[in-house]
């Protein structure tokens, strides 16, 4: 009786660790996304209003890239090309 127990505790509190991961992935998708493209796809991306504060972007490729109004406050742009990138409103 108490190995039947213990077990479901265990299978409980995996399934619990499980939906948090998941929400926890789910919830960081919106900002997320925006670094994974701007980190490796980022030559002519469009990224109008990206929040990437703080972001390891060094090295990225964001040539061409439309950057209007995004967020990179604290990003890390050290050798990264922008050239040609959309700055507009974009704050830094």
């Amino acid at each position: 009786m108490v190995n039947g127990l213990l077990m479901t505790r265990r299978k409980l509190l995996w399934t619990a660790l499980l939906i948090a991961a998941t929400c926890a992935v789910v919830a960081a998708g919106p900002f997320l996304r925006p670094y994974v493209v701007a980190k490796y796809r980022g030559e002519f991306a469009d990224l109008r209003g990206a929040f990437l504060v703080k972001a390891p972007l060094a090295g990225a490729n964001l040539g061409g890239a439309n950057l209007t109004g995004a967020n990179l406050r604290m990003a890390d742009l050290r050798a990264a090309n922008l050239r040609g990138a959309n700055l507009m409103a974009a704050d830094l």
